[in-house]
């Protein structure tokens, strides 16, 4: 939407059986890089470009954002599943975008954004705990120098 490229033919691919997926694209494209609130877009995209309530419910995007990426990229990952990598995401409950809470999906889809995440772990190793990340400051500070000119 920000590059104004069209609308994605969600439904036209989804009758063609391909895999779907959705991500997040360089900064410079999407600048929040927050797939939380590129699940809730995608959602409401294609619900008003078709002016269809029913199309691309939470569960299908939750889908495109965990298991179909994983399919894609060919690794045994976005599932909680024996013999599948311990890629994983700790979400706290206790964030007001979860309350009431009838549906956790749809309130991670709608309501939730990466601020909500408060662990996250790859491949078994602890990345994040608590919302902190080890050497947090470095990373920025280098991610920041990232592309800039010597000298």
């Amino acid at each position: 939407m920000k590059l104004s490229s069209g609308v994605f033919p969600y439904t036209k691919f989804k009758k063609e059986n391909i895999n779907i997926c959705l991500g997040t694209d360089g900064a410079s494209s999407n600048n929040s890089l927050d797939l939380f609130r590129e699940m809730k877009a995608g959602s409401l995209l294609q619900k008003i470009n078709q002016y269809n309530p029913v199309v691309a419910p939470a569960e299908k995007m939750f889908d495109l954002a965990t298991k179909n990426g994983a399919k894609a990229l060919m690794i045994k990952s976005g599932r909680i599943k024996t013999g599948y990598s311990a890629d994983l995401i700790l979400v706290d409950l206790n964030q007001i975008c979860l309350v009431p809470g009838y549906n956790l999906v749809s309130d991670l889809v709608y309501s939730c954004s990466g601020n909500c995440v408060s662990d996250l772990i790859c491949e078994g190793r602890i990345l994040m705990r608590d919302k902190k990340v080890p050497d947090e400051n470095e990373i920025i500070k280098k991610a920041k120098n990232y592309g800039l000119p010597k000298g």
